[in-house]
């Protein structure tokens, strides 16, 4: 090639340089947009990829090219050439159709079939045929969905789409392609720290947190890292806030295991300072200081006001507090388990805390790591509720220590329960701020929407705001108790999920159902089109919902079921008309043919989604 216009371009400068006249200086336009992260590989790695073009005989090129595929409605979404790059020679881009594509709007989604169906020729730099099919229903956009394998075929990027959530994030994989393309960039050598400090300004903590599996699940009696933490260490304080007495016995079983060179720091009432120094020459503690605190604020008011000093001189700081269910309140296992699984994932052993501040070493845009969010009594509740009623407290409190970030709903904290290891700096707007002990209410303190609870959600969106990123963290034992607990509620909860909905995968749980019965509505009478198993399932759901639905349709020739609870028909012998609805239900390797075969017998109002 003669000359490349090298710089990276959006929509806006190229109808700039349209009117300019400028484009041509050069024989091929690379357009580059902000769409992606990268390139990951050498500036002559690039180069050369580039240049593997140069003779291929073509208007224009990109680096690969997405197959047609469909969407959740089962309409057609036409290849496209990949987001964010794209190559145009001169023989393109000096032709008035360029200029009129630009100009009037079009998306660049667009390009290839449009200027395709023009005559203009392309072709692709990196061949991923053996990821896509001839059928369009088996095709995906391997960008957003397949990161790692195209690291692997050469593409050079990873696109941003991978870093926001999707109902269809568990439609093709269990979610493992973009952390795998992360640790493949980092083991090639390439620095991450940008792209995390980018996905962090742009997208929601919740969802990076689910997209990036950022749950670290640690042993407890094996240390993982090999490098000496002596001066991490005396970088490193665990402050404690006790007020349960008869607790002591559990809570120092813990603090035993801190290591000497560890400052420990615990608040108290005052009355409960003797107690606690022979329970400290009890397990032969020696660097550790008592602190007063009071009763208002509870464990955030002792760290914030009483612990102040230490959380603002100290780089790594933990903090746990003990936890009891008021009998007035619950059961008393609901409270003892809620504290096990803070204390236990913060503190189990020597060698956990030790694989804790490992892993904040090695990770140096990690700032926070809070245990597990409970699901146990009427914590369930907060799977999907976890603002619960402190969503306004939490933005104010925001306000108030100068944290600039957006809260919403849909955007809901994992760490709660107050329990965590974090680096100082992640934390610093709540840790700077001088809170004093008349900012938090006096007892008995609501259970939701005051600054307490706000501290308690805060974390993860203040840690953000520096740049940090937030993670769970556990042991291997309690992670594999929480994995168990989490698989029984899931299929608990999908069990009775599918008798109000009609789902087969977790994209149409989330968006489909009321779309299937605002169908049936609309009509008179409704026929099902597939009588097996996601036809039955789908009949017994629409009759317990008292759906006007007749009966089966079948393929001419097909037999008809054993039994069914509905009458069952041969697709020529029920005759479309304007009252009558069909559904299709079949599995998406065969509904594209059962759409088909629908439509040539003349039915015109026909269901068809995933």
């Amino acid at each position: 090639m003669k000359a490349y216009i090298k710089q990276a371009f959006d929509v806006e400068t190229i109808i700039e340089l349209l009117e300019q006249e400028k484009l041509s200086q050069g024989d091929t336009l690379l357009f580059m947009d902000h769409s992606n992260y990268g390139p990951f590989c050498s500036e002559a790695d690039f180069a050369a990829l580039i240049d593997s073009m140069a003779d291929k005989p073509c208007d224009f090129w990109g680096l690969i090219c997405e197959a047609e595929r469909l969407d959740e409605n089962w309409q057609v979404v036409p290849k496209r050439l990949s987001q964010g790059f794209l190559a145009v020679r001169s023989s393109l881009f000096s032709q008035p159709e360029f200029r009129a594509f630009f100009t009037s709007g079009r998306d660049m989604d667009e390009f290839l079939t449009y200027f395709s169906s023009l005559g203009y020729t392309y072709d692709v730099a990196i061949d991923i045929s053996e990821f896509q099919s001839d059928k369009p229903e088996f095709n995906l956009d391997c960008e957003r969905f397949m990161p790692y394998e195209l690291l692997k075929k050469g593409y050079p990027f990873i696109s941003k789409k991978c870093f926001q959530r999707s109902d269809d994030d568990f439609s093709y994989s269990n979610g493992e392609s973009l952390p795998r393309a992360m640790a493949y960039i980092k083991s090639q050598g390439y620095n991450v720290d940008e792209v995390y400090r980018d996905s962090l300004a742009h997208n929601k903590i919740a969802d990076l947190r689910y997209l990036l599996k950022w749950n670290y699940i640690l042993p407890a009696g094996v240390r993982e890292g090999c490098c000496d933490l002596a001066d991490v260490y005396k970088k490193t304080v665990v402050i404690a806030h006790l007020f349960y007495m008869d607790l002591l016995a559990e809570e120092f079983a813990y603090i035993a295991a801190i290591p000497e060179e560890i400052k420990v720091v615990v608040t108290s009432l005052p009355a409960n300072h003797g107690k606690l120094h022979k329970w400290m020459e009890k397990i032969g503690r020696q660097n550790y200081v008592l602190l007063e605190a009071s009763t208002r604020g509870r464990d955030v008011g002792a760290l914030l006001v009483t612990a102040r000093e230490y959380i603002r001189s100290y780089e790594y700081i933990c903090f746990v507090h003990d936890k009891k269910t008021a009998k007035s309140f619950g059961a008393f296992p609901i409270g003892e388990s809620f504290r096990y699984q803070l204390w236990e994932n913060m503190l189990k052993s020597s060698c956990y805390i030790d694989n804790v501040l490992d892993t904040l070493q090695k990770n140096p845009r990690l700032g926070l790591l809070a245990p597990p969010e409970p699901v146990q009594g009427d914590y369930f509740a907060l799977v999907a509720n976890a603002w619960a009623g402190s969503l306004r407290a939490t933005q104010k409190l925001l306000e108030k220590i100068a944290v600039d970030i957006e809260l919403t709903q849909d955007n809901p904290p994992f760490a709660l329960g107050t329990c965590f290891w974090c680096k100082r700096d992640a934390l610093a707007p709540l840790f700077n701020y001088d809170f004093t002990y008349e900012a938090f209410p006096p007892e008995p303190l609501p259970i939701d929407g005051t600054i307490s609870h706000g501290i308690e959600r805060c974390l993860s969106f203040v840690a953000q705001s520096q740049g940090y990123y937030s993670g769970i963290v556990e042991t291997s034992e309690y992670g594999s108790l929480q994995l168990v607990n989490l698989q029984r509620m899931l299929s608990d909860v999908v069990a009775k999920c599918s008798k109000e909905q009609y789902f087969n995968n977790f994209a149409e749980l989330c968006g489909a159902g009321n779309h299937l019965l605002d169908f049936c509505q609309e009509y008179e009478e409704i026929y099902i089109y597939g009588a097996g198993v996601a036809g039955q399932r789908l009949a017994k759901l629409l009759l317990a919902k008292k759906m006007p639905v007749a009966g089966f349709m079948v393929s001419d020739g097909y037999t008809f079921p054993e039994e069914s609870p509905l009458p069952c028909y041969h697709l020529s012998e029920v005759q479309p008309q304007e009252n009558r609805g069909v559904i299709v239900a079949g599995t998406r390797g065969n509904k594209s043919a059962m759409l088909e075969a629908v439509q040539q017998q003349g039915w015109v109002h026909v269901y068809c989604r995933y």
